[in-house]
Order: structure tokens, then C-alpha cells, then sequence
């Protein structure tokens, strides 16, 4: 048998000192690994909070977001602007340019603008980013130096004058709409013998005492772009310093005679663009003001497209329905009335605050009841309405409706106080019959009745039915039942252009063909029906031509507005902000 010798191990054994050291080495490496697993997580909270703070989405448009910063970014831009309007006006009260009434009308309007900084910042981002795409699409460009003389035009305070006028309006009937021929030619024949005595050198507000139909003879100072008749601007801003102009008939029908009595010339305030880099960053607002511009230009394109050459056009009429005082929920009778109130201490708001025992209701029941009487004596009805009227104006204690002679306008019971609604609808009642006196929390109310009509929709579709039956007179038709301002000229709406309406009206007239008449059209404002006598090319006239600069651009961008895909982020909810939450 054979032994082998077993082989000599010559395996190494640790150490107490090697073992301990390799336990510290992996000791140390988790320490390291756990101090860059919380570097890791601080630097993504940072991340996150950076984010949330700076560039996390607001609102989206198109699929474009509009960030948290720049949101920030364009409030700095509308509280600048805000805080310069406030500066620019204290500083024309100052130096006598701006009386303080107007001031501080304009000062409520900055102050209410304020308040509503963030939603107005908002909507200027998403308007720009929709218009920039759209601009595009137009082939619409800014450049910098677009952006340039923006900002220069901004920082020039525009050339004021100081300008006295006469102004003579043509005398019309009170139930005429607009004055006759021989009406305004003897208007503008007392605004020639006004300029005649001028030049001869008579005072100018001796002459405006004489000749003015306005009192005030001076219109305060005025720029290129003040509100106003556009003709007599520019017949004034083309004088001399004290220079007279020649009588301007204004779109307005008024004929004036201006005079320049000062004269502030245009002046840049060279400082504007370092307090803009301070107060709010000069590449921030050059980004806003390019926004400005885009719009601007856009604008322009609109209306150029819509008011230059030929294009088709509709001449329409239509018959209009308004709703009663309670929308588009009236279902119930309406009613005309005036009113005479007569309240106790002559305080209707605090009348009901007063025992009911006091002498004062008593000698409110004594003033109405005396009026009652004095109207139920006039046998006329059309006299004791006349009466009435002048009764209202000078004794009713609502001063509202008594200087429209007591008119209360079209009205539902459902709207009035119980006691009052009571007394109209209770039984039927004559054409201007007296009612009352009638007992409220208010005082006394002696009552005019006017008449009574059917709820809206009811009216419609009468009118609807009239104007389906075989040689219907629209136009007669209109007149005897619409309630628009046009009703008297048989709902004539004259030529429309495109843009010239709302996308709404303007798609029902253009569908419609010569000779036909619209379903019944429900809108905001009440109930409608059209109907196109004509369509023809053609180019659009002088009003027209002023419509369009006024309303092409809304009527062409509000349905495109529309069809954007906007959304807004929950926060902008805090901000007063309507928002759309779904992403």
C-alpha cells in the first residue's frame, strides 16, 4: 500500500488588522455612496423647486408653454406701464394740462387695472404667442428695429394744443332721429355768421356765448389721437399757434370752429429705457413691446385687406326681440309702465327704515294721492300721459326713471317688488291708466299703465309666422314689432361687409341668398331673424370704411381666439384667472 504525503497549504490567514481595515474601507465607501445619494436628492429638489418657481408651465397655447417666469416677467411689464400712466397724469394735473375731475376718473381706471394685474399679464402672453403663429401665417414680420422705434414712440410725449371751440348742433324734433336738411343747413348758417364775427375780430368766448350749442367753449388740451370728430383734429393739429379754423362739419353732425390757444411741443424722455432696464429688465419689455407691435401690424393687415378694393357684400335687414329683464328665461308676460314715487323724508333707500306710524308716511300718501287725482282728471289719455311725464321729472323721488319722465321701460312682474307687480298684473288695464296710489317699502307709487306683450319667444315666432306668409312686407314687419334702433327704417342693416359683424351674423347673412329670410337666431342680447334683399361686389363706403377700422380685427380674431388650443394651469385660478384644467 502506498502513502502519499499530503500537500503543504500555503494559504494565507488575516490578520485581526487586515480584516478590521477592509471593514472600514466599505464603511467609508457607503458613507460616500449615501453623501451622493442626498447630493443627488438636494440637487433634485433644487431642480424641482427651481422648476416649480421658474419654469414649470402656466398656461399652454398650441402646444407652446408659456412659463411661470415669463408670467412673472410680464406682471413687471404691466405694473411698469401702470405706474408710468399714473406718473403721466398726476404730471399733466400739475401743470394745468388735465383737470382733476378727469384725473382722477383716469386714476380709478389705473387703480381698478391694478388689481387685476396678473390675469391682464396672462392674457397678453397667450394673445401673443396665438398672434405671433398667426402673423407667421401671414407672412407678417418684426424686426428689432421695428421693436426700436416702438420703444421710441412710447418714450415721446406726444405734441399737445390747447384748443377753444364752437360748437353749433342742428336743432331736431323730439321724435325725429336725426335733424332734417333744412335743420342742419341752418346750423351750419349760424356756424358761418360765428366764424364771420371772429374774423371781424370779435372775442372768441363772446362768440362762443352767442353761437355755441356746448356752454364750454374750451375742449382742455388734445393730441393727434384724442377722441373726437377725426376731421376737426386734423383741421386743428394743420394751425399756427392762435390760428382759427374754418367751419369743420363733423361725422357727428355738429359743425365747429376750433382755435389754438397753446401749443406743447412732442418731447422724448431720454431716460425711460434706464428706468425700464431697473424696474423691469430692457429685454423683457423689448419682448412684450415686440408682442405690441406683431398685434399692431396684424391689425393692419386685417383692415387693409378688409376695407381696400371689391369684395362681395350682402344688404340685409333684420327684426329684433330683445329679452325681458330676466334673460333668456322670460316666459312670462312683460309689461310697460312709469312710474311717480313718492317716499316718506323724500328718501326712498331708508323709507322702509321708518315706523309706520310715522307722519312722514302719511305725508308721502298726501302728495300721492293728490297726484292721482290730478291725473285721473284729465280725461285725454294722451294729455295724462304728457302730464304724467312732467309730473315724474319734477316731483319723483326716483330720480332714474323720473328724468325719463317715470318710464320704468319694458319689465315682468317677477322683477318688481310684490306690492307693485300686484297692482300691474292683477286685472286688465286701459292705455295709460292710472294706478294707485300703490303702497311699497320704497313710499307711494302712482302708475302709469302702458301696456302689455308676450314673452320673446312667443313674439318670434309670431313675427316668424307673418314673415313666412306669401308676400310678407319685412320691412313693415319690422317696424311694427323689432326692437332694435333700426326698427323705424323697417330693420334695414344696409350693405355688410365681411368682418364687418360678428362671425356669428356675418356667417348667417353670407349664407343666406337674395330673397331669403333666417331661422330664428338666439344670441346674448335677444332673438333674431335676417333676411338678404341683395349680394353684389363692391367696395365698401366712407361708414363702412370707419366700421371696419373698429371692428374688422376683433370680428376676424375672436373666432380664432376660439378655435386655439389654450390652456391655463390651476394656479392662475388664485390670480382671479378662469381656467381650463385639463391639459
Amino acid at each position: 500500500m502506498t502513502f502519499r504525503a499530503k500537500p503543504v497549504s500555503n494559504k494565507h490567514r488575516r490578520t485581526q488588522w487586515e480584516g478590521d481595515a477592509r471593514q472600514q474601507l466599505y464603511v467609508t465607501i457607503g458613507f460616500i455612496a449615501l453623501i451622493i445619494l442626498a447630493l443627488v436628492i438636494l440637487a433634485g429638489a433644487v431642480a424641482v423647486t427651481y422648476y416649480n418657481d421658474h419654469g414649470r408651465a402656466i398656461a399652454r397655447v398650441d402646444g407652446a408653454d408659456i412659463s411661470i417666469d415669463q408670467w412673472n416677467d410680464r406682471q413687471k411689464v404691466e405694473e411698469y406701464r401702470l405706474a408710468e400712466l399714473d406718473d403721466r397724469i398726476r404730471t399733466a394735473v400739475s401743470s394745468g394740462q388735465l383737470d382733476s375731475t378727469t384725473a382722477n376718473q383716469q386714476l380709478q381706471l389705473i387703480q381698478d387695472a391694478a388689481g387685476k394685474v396678473p390675469k391682464r399679464a396672462l392674457d397678453a402672453l397667450i394673445d401673443s404667442r396665438l398672434q405671433a403663429r398667426l402673423a407667421q401665417d401671414m407672412g407678417v414680420s418684426v424686426t428689432d428695429a421695428d421693436v426700436d422705434a416702438a420703444l421710441t414712440e412710447e418714450a415721446t410725449t406726444a405734441e399737445q394744443r390747447k384748443v377753444s371751440v364752437i360748437a353749433v348742433k342742428p336743432e331736431q324734433d323730439a321724435s325725429a332721429s336725426s335733424p332734417t336738411d333744412a335743420q342742419k343747413a341752418a346750423a351750419k348758417l349760424k356756424a358761418d355768421a360765428a366764424l364771420a364775427d371772429l374774423k371781424a375780430g370779435k372775442a372768441f368766448d363772446e362768440v362762443a356765448k352767442q353761437y355755441s350749442s356746448d356752454a364750454s367753449a374750451s375742449t382742455g388740451y388734445i393730441t393727434k389721437t384724442s377722441s373726437g370728430d377725426p376731421a376737426w383734429i386734423q383741421a386743428v393739429f394743420a394751425l399756427p399757434l392762435n390760428g382759427t379754423t374754418e367751419v369743420v362739419e363733423g361725422t357727428d353732425g355738429m359743425y365747429r370752429i376750433g382755435r389754438v390757444t397753446d401749443i406743447i411741443p412732442s418731447k422724448v424722455d431720454q431716460g425711460r429705457n434706464d428706468r425700464i432696464t431697473q424696474q423691469v429688465g430692457l429685454s423683457v419689455y423689448r419682448e412684450a413691446l415686440r408682442g405690441d407691435v406683431v398685434r399692431k401690424r396684424l391689425q393692419d393687415r386685417v383692415v387693409a385687406d378688409a376695407t381696400n378694393g371689391q369684395s362681395e357684400q350682402v344688404h340685409a335687414s333684420g327684426v329684433f326681440v330683445a329679452y325681458g329683464d330676466t334673460g333668456q328665461t322670460s316666459t312670462t308676460p312683460e309689461f310697460r309702465a312709469s312710474h311717480i314715487l313718492y317716499s316718506p323724508k323724500d328718501d326712498p333707500q331708508n323709507a322702509y327704515t321708518l315706523d309706520k306710524n310715522d307722519p312722514a308716511w302719511e305725508a308721502a300718501k298726501k302728495e300721492a294721492d293728490a297726484a292721482a287725482a290730478t291725473l285721473r282728471a284729465i280725461t285725454d289719455s294722451t294729455e295724462r300721459a304728457t302730464k304724467f311725464a312732467d309730473m315724474a321729472k319734477a316731483q319723483s323721488d326716483d330720480k332714474s326713471s323720473g328724468a325719463q319722465g317715470g318710464d320704468l321701460g319694458w319689465f315682468s312682474a317677477a322683477t318688481m317688488v310684490q306690492e307693485f307687480s300686484a297692482a300691474i298684473a292683477d286685472k286688465p288695464h286701459e292705455k295709460y291708466e292710472v294706478i294707485g296710489p300703490v303702497k311699497t317699502q320704497f313710499g307711494y307709487h302712482v302708475i302709469l299703465y302702458v301696456e302689455q306683450r308676450k314673452p320673446p319667444q312667443e313674439r318670434i315666432k309670431e313675427i316668424q309666422t307673418q314673415l313666412s306668409a306669401p308676400g310678407a312686407d319685412f320691412a313693415a314687419i319690422a317696424k311694427a314689432n323689432s326692437d332694435a334702433t333700426d326698427a323705424s327704417a323697417g330693420g334695414d342693416m344696409g350693405w355688410v361687409a365681411r368682418l364687418q359683424l360678428e362671425k356669428q351674423i356675418e356667417d348667417v347673412l353670407f349664407g343666406l341668398q337674395a330673397g331669403q329670410t333666417s331661422d330664428i337666431i338666439t344670441r346674448d342680447d335677444g332673438l333674431h331673424i335676417y333676411r338678404v334683399t341683395e349680394r353684389q361686389q363692391r367696395a365698401p363706403d366712407a361708414e363702412q370704411v370707419t366700421t371696419l377700422k373698429s371692428s374688422a380685427f376683433d370680428n376676424w380674431y375672436t373666432p380664432r381666439f376660439a378655435q386655439a388650443d389654450i390652456w391655463r394651469s390651476p394656479e392662475a385660478s388664485d390670480a382671479g384667472i378662469q381656467v381650463n384644467t385639463t391639459p
